[in-house]
C-alpha cells in the first residue's frame, strides 16, 4: 500500500508540475528522453548495470571486466551527469541515464528492452524498478552492496516484499550481511565479496597533470560534507601559518557548496582558474582522483559527522598517507583495513586532525611509511576479484 500512496502521489507530481520540471531538464542539460525511457536501438538480451554516481560507475566498469568475455553487450545507466560523464569517456557504446522510477515508465521500458539480467551499484534500491523486474522473472542483483540499514527499512517501508525480487546480494563486508539478515533476508541469497573498488586502477585518461601545481606540495580535503567545511577551514587556517609552502586543496561532495566554502577564507583561488593560491576550492567534477594523487596526505570527507564516509582506497591507491574521522559506516571493511595496516590515521575531531596532519607533515620517514603501508593495504583487499569472478560463476544467466 505504501508503495501505491507513492506512486499516486508521485504521479500528480508530474501531472502539476512537468512545465516547470522540463524547464529545469533542459536549463540542466538532461537527456530527456533517456529518463523516459526512449532508449533507442539496443541489442537483445543484455546485461544491464545502473551506478548513481561517479564513484559507483567504477563499480560498473570493474564489474564489466568480470563478465565482459561473456557479455559483450552491456547497458550502462546512470543518474547523475558526474557518473555520465565518467563512463563516456570510456566510450561505452550502449550508454543512458536512468529513467525515471514511474511505474508507466519503468513497466513499458522492460517490456521494450527485456534485459537478461540488471546489476545494481552499493545503495540504489529503487522500488518501482525491482519490483516490476522481478515480476517479469528478470534477475536483479545488489554487486558491492553497502546498503544502510535506513535505506533497506525505507525501502521495505514501501513495498515490504522488496527481497523477493532480488536474487543476490554481493555485499562488501560481514556488517552489511549481518544488516540483510537481521532485516530478514534469506541468507542463502547473501555473498561477502569484498570491495570491488580495491581492484580499481586509475586509467590513462583518469589521471591529469596539472601544470600549475606541478612541484608543489599539496594537502587534499577531498569529498567534503556541509558539517566538516567549518572545521577544514579550521585546520587549514592554524596549519598554513606554519606550512607556508603548501597548497590547501579543498573538494566539496557537492559543487553547491562552492560559494559557501569561499566564504570561510580571505583568500583563495578555484581550481577552474589555474592560478596558485594557499588554498584552492575544486569547482568542478572529475579532478579528485588525480589531485589525490599528487598529495603528500589525504583528508577523506564524510567522515568527522554521520555521513558513513566515502572511498578511502582512492588515494590508497597513489600510496598516500589516509586521514578520516569516526564515521566510516559506509565501508568499514576498507578503513579498518588502514588502520590495520597503519596505513590511515582516524581522528575524532577538528582538533586532531590539526595534529594528525600537522605530525605527517613535520616528519617525511613517518609521512612516506604511512603512504607505503596505505598501499599495502589495499593490495591486501584486491582478493575480492576472485571472490567476484566465483560470485557471476555460480549465477545461471548462460544457460
Amino acid at each position: 500500500m505504501p508503495r501505491v500512496v507513492m506512486n499516486i502521489l508521485f504521479t500528480l507530481g508530474l501531472l502539476l508540475l512537468w512545465p516547470l520540471l522540463l524547464i529545469y531538464a533542459l536549463l540542466k542539460g538532461e537527456r530527456i528522453n533517456d529518463r523516459l525511457g526512449l532508449w533507442g536501438d539496443l541489442p537483445k538480451d543484455m546485461i544491464w548495470i545502473h551506478s548513481a554516481s561517479l564513484g559507483e560507475a567504477r563499480v560498473a566498469m570493474l564489474f564489466h571486466k568480470l563478465i565482459e568475455n561473456d557479455f559483450p553487450n552491456v547497458l550502462y545507466t546512470v543518474t547523475t551527469k558526474s557518473g555520465y560523464d565518467a563512463l563516456s569517456k570510456r566510450r561505452m557504446e550502449y550508454l543512458r541515464n536512468f529513467v525515471l522510477d514511474h511505474p508507466f515508465i519503468v513497466n513499458r521500458t522492460l517490456k521494450k528492452y527485456r534485459p537478461k539480467a540488471i546489476f545494481i551499484a552499493e545503495t540504489e534500491l529503487w522500488v518501482n524498478l525491482i519490483t516490476i523486474a522481478g515480476g517479469m522473472g528478470i534477475p536483479i542483483y545488489i554487486v558491492n552492496g553497502r546498503i544502510s540499514s535506513k535505506t533497506y527499512r525505507f525501502t521495505h517501508f514501501l513495498e515490504p516484499r522488496i527481497e523477493k525480487y532480488i536474487k543476490g546480494f554481493a555485499m562488501i563486508d560481514e556488517g552489511g550481511r549481518k544488516r540483510l539478515l537481521e532485516m530478514g533476508v534469506n541468507p542463502a541469497k547473501i555473498s561477502v565479496t569484498g570491495n570491488i573498488k580495491s581492484a580499481f586502477s586509475p586509467s590513462t585518461g583518469e589521471r591529469k597533470e596539472y601544470q600549475f601545481l606541478k612541484g608543489k606540495r599539496v594537502v587534499t580535503f577531498g569529498s567534503v560534507r556541509q558539517k566538516e567545511e567549518k572545521d577544514i577551514c579550521d585546520v587549514v587556517s592554524t596549519l598554513k601559518k606554519k606550512y607556508e609552502d603548501l597548497i590547501w586543496v579543498i573538494a566539496p561532495r557537492h559543487l553547491d557548496r562552492v560559494r559557501d566554502i569561499a566564504e570561510l577564507f580571505d583568500e583563495y583561488a578555484l581550481f577552474s582558474e589555474e592560478r596558485i593560491s594557499e588554498v584552492i576550492i575544486v569547482d568542478g567534477f572529475g579532478q579528485l582522483l588525480s589531485l589525490y594523487g599528487i598529495s603528500e596526505i589525504a583528508f577523506v570527507g564524510g567522515t568527522l559527522y554521520d555521513y558513513g564516509g566515502h572511498n578511502p582506497l582512492e588515494p590508497a591507491w597513489f600510496g598516500v598517507p589516509v586521514v578520516f574521522g569516526p564515521d566510516v559506516s559506509s565501508s568499514p571493511d576498507s578503513f579498518n583495513r588502514l588502520l590495520g595496516e597503519n596505513g590511515g590515521i582516524m581522528v575524532s575531531d577538528a582538533e586532531e586532525l590539526t595534529e594528525a596532519i600537522d605530525r605527517l607533515l613535520s616528519n617525511t620517514s613517518v609521512r612516506q611509511t604511512m603512504g607505503q603501508n596505505s598501499r599495502k593495504a589495499l593490495d591486501s583487499l584486491s582478493q575480492c576479484w576472485e571472490r567476484y569472478r566465483g560470485f557471476f560463476d555460480q549465477l545461471d544467466l548462460l544457460q
